[in-house]
């Protein structure tokens, strides 16, 4: 394998320009190693009073191997700063971590707080060193620093892609409260490489008080993907995070302040115990709540062994057990709160909606899948027809759902975003004879008891029959297709009360009354295996068409008035892609239609 091209080979002359400007500073670089195989620079410094305010002080720096673009790491080992510093790795926060948006500054430059490729190191200490140590040792928030809180349960280490589920609504607590958990555990307690383990706080009890648990949501999802063993832990509020990295050092900290002892599981032939800790931390400026992580300690059981003469070795009197391994799991917030956060609050009514979706396709399925993100309350789907391995290339499920009813499919895809929505399913054939009485009256109550009904079928006949039905129970009424090649689409909005209706819609198509849409002239192709035929078409283009109609009904179902026909092109006339061009046109009653036909 060839060896990379280290930084300071690439960038001739930049390592000297950072120790020409360290020195002008009066920076005293102590001693300077290059790591060729790992391609790292590591300095030894120490800083003047000037640029630090307490002194002479020692730091330790890593340039990383995709410096200049990345920044140097500064360590200081010999400080302890209750903020903008990591307690135990001691590098300091210098920049303003996370995201940001660029926007010109008006002279030339991007506004920026993070690091530029044409800054230096000692520029960095110059300008930010002193306020970071002044600013580390106070408490409170000030205008000099980000608006963004620092968790302290993001500064440990914890095993790869395990996880343990609480909800941030739990809470508040008081130190030093403590008592029995229950968990449900998924996956092997083993922490193996690629082998995850996802723990699930089912209730913590707090004596006198309420108990605390997860949401039936969330147990009732769990419980139906996958198999668990319950186990007994214990769960612990400290007055503040445990100053240690080391996963021991926590268990300890936590027996110390709780006088419980949890229950000794097994499992896979590992005995394993479990302790949650709670603890104060920051979660915004000026915002405080609750961290959590949970501790693990495992050895090999006595039930290991594999036959009698072996358990029988290890039961010995004088045999010492072999001793714990302790380990940190991340703690994930799963409420009901936590998985909506990320949602706009101009989008807070989806939450008390609920949605009907006849045909979960290609466009469908992405209209139920954003429509889930995005916090709709329920939905129910609708779809006679099944998930083929070929649907995957522009279908909102995987080839893992193969076999199974497309509504069924994306139901599990909904659950799977959002545990909280209520989602049903049915491969009832809209339009078809319906041989179960009570399965038509369902069809037609749901209708009448949802906030909006959306027709994704692609299908003539379909969408008039809904449209219809839609327009008697008084509810919003969105279809969306795509044309031949997905080259464009169109999205129809028949709000609730429209003096228009579908018909109106299909007589301005007929009249010339609506803008002509790109197609693919190619015929239908019928893949090997199905029944009807089939376009071939992207999924970047049909994607874009159902965002379409997501953004119509999500509209719809805020109160903006959303009317008539709304259309992207993805494709110019030659079938050439370009960016999406979005048109609306408004409908009006058509004389032509039959409901509204002159005398």
């Amino acid at each position: 394998m060839r060896k990379p091209t280290s930084w300071w080979e690439a960038n001739p002359g930049r390592l000297q320009w950072e120790i020409d400007w360290l020195e002008w500073l009066g920076v005293s670089l102590v001693s300077q190693t290059a790591d060729e195989e790992a391609g790292l620079l590591r300095m030894c410094l120490r800083v003047p009073d000037s640029y630090t305010g307490i002194g002479e002080l020692p730091l330790d720096v890593t340039f990383p191997q995709a410096y200049p673009f990345a920044e140097p790491v500064v360590v200081a080992p010999s400080l302890a700063l209750a903020h903008h510093q990591h307690p135990f790795a001691k590098n300091l926060c210098l920049l303003t971590r996370g995201v940001g948006t660029l926007a010109p500054d008006g002279d030339g430059s991007i506004g920026h707080d993070g690091w530029e490729p044409g800054m230096s190191l000692a520029g960095l200490l110059r300008d930010q060193l002193r306020d970071v140590i002044e600013l580390g040792q106070g408490s409170g928030v000030t205008d000099r620093e980000a608006r963004q809180g620092e968790p302290f349960a993001v500064y440990y280490s914890y095993e790869p892609i395990s996880v343990v589920l609480v909800d941030s609504l739990w809470g508040p607590f008081k130190t030093g409260e403590s008592g029995a958990m229950e968990l449900d555990v998924y996956g092997a307690v083993s922490f193996a490489d690629h082998q995850r383990t996802v723990l699930l706080v089912c209730e913590l009890d707090r004596g006198a008080s309420d108990a605390v648990r997860m949401p039936e949501a969330i147990t009732r999802f769990w419980a139906e993907t996958a198999a668990s063993i319950p186990c007994n832990g214990r769960w612990v509020y400290l007055d503040d995070p445990v100053m240690s990295g080391d996963p021991e050092e926590v268990w300890l900290a936590a027996a110390r302040a709780d006088a419980g002892s949890p229950t000794t599981q097994h499992s896979n032939g590992v005995d394993f115990e479990a302790r949650l800790v709670g603890f104060p931390e920051e979660h915004g400026p000026g915002v405080s709540g609750t961290g959590w992580l949970l501790v693990i300690r495992r050895r090999p059981g006595t039930q290991a062994a594999g036959n009698r003469a072996q358990r029988r070795r290890q039961q010995l009197p004088g045999t010492k057990p072999q001793p714990w391994t302790y380990h940190l799991i991340r703690a994930v917030r799963t409420g009901e709160k936590d998985i909506r956060a990320r949602v706009p609050r101009n989008l807070e009514d989806l939450s008390h909606k609920s949605a009907l979706i006849i045909g979960v396709g290609a466009l469908g399925s992405v209209v139920a899948e954003q429509l889930a993100r995005n916090g709709i309350r329920s939905m129910f789907l609708m779809d006679r027809d099944v998930m083929e391995p070929g649907n995957a290339a522009r279908h909102a499920c995987t080839t893992t759902e193969s076999g199974l009813p497309k509504a069924s499919g994306v139901a599990s895809l909904v659950r799977r975003i959002n545990p909280f929505i209520q989602v049903g399913a049915s491969n009832l054939s809209v339009g078809a004879v319906i041989s179960v009485p009570s399965d038509h009256a369902d069809f037609i109550e749901r209708i009448s008891t949802t906030d909006i009904l959306i027709d994704a079928s692609a299908d003539l006949p379909t969408q008039r029959l809904t449209a219809e039905l839609a327009q008697r129970a008084g509810k919003d009424w969105v279809s969306v297709h795509g044309t031949n090649g997905a080259w464009a689409g169109e999205v129809v909005a028949v709000p609730a009360g429209a003096d228009w209706c579908y018909g109106c819609y299909l007589a301005a198509l007929g009249n010339g009354g609506l803008p002509r849409l790109p197609a693919d002239q190619e015929e239908w192709w019928q893949p090997v295996g199905c029944a009807e035929p089939t376009f071939v078409g992207s999924s970047i283009d049909l994607t874009e068409i159902a965002l379409l109609a997501v953004r119509t009904a999500a509209g719809m179902l805020a109160g903006r008035q959303q009317s008539g026909v709304y259309s992207v092109r993805t494709r110019e006339a030659d079938g050439v892609p370009i960016m999406p061009m979005f048109e609306h046109t408004p409908i009006t009653q058509q004389d032509t239609c039959g409901k509204h036909r002159s005398s």
